[in-house]
């Protein structure tokens, strides 16, 4: 999997995505905000962006781990509910 469209918020009760292990460079845009896991290690994700995160205030588990980070904004008091960050290997 290379990437995905914004057809993923229209899933307004998805709690959980799992997109670890594909080839994704960047994370799909407009996210459903009803996520509470985002589950993305072993692509090539380079940088995530303050826009990446914005408006994911349910967001418990963001999982980046095992990809090619060299860069990660996120803005204040957009995540509040994050309880696990995994940015390891990068």
């Amino acid at each position: 999997l290379q990437g995905l469209d914004s057809q993923l918020s229209h899933y307004a009760h998805l709690r959980t995505l799992d997109l670890s292990y594909n080839l994704l460079e960047t994370l799909p845009p407009a996210l459903p905000r009803s996520l509470w896991e985002i589950l993305a290690a072993g692509n090539h994700l380079r940088s995530l962006d303050k826009k990446d995160t914005a408006f994911h205030w349910n967001l418990k588990l963001l999982d980046l781990s095992y990809n090619e980070l060299e860069k990660v904004v996120f803005i204040n008091n957009t995540l509040l509910s994050l309880r696990s960050l995994n940015l390891s290997y990068n």
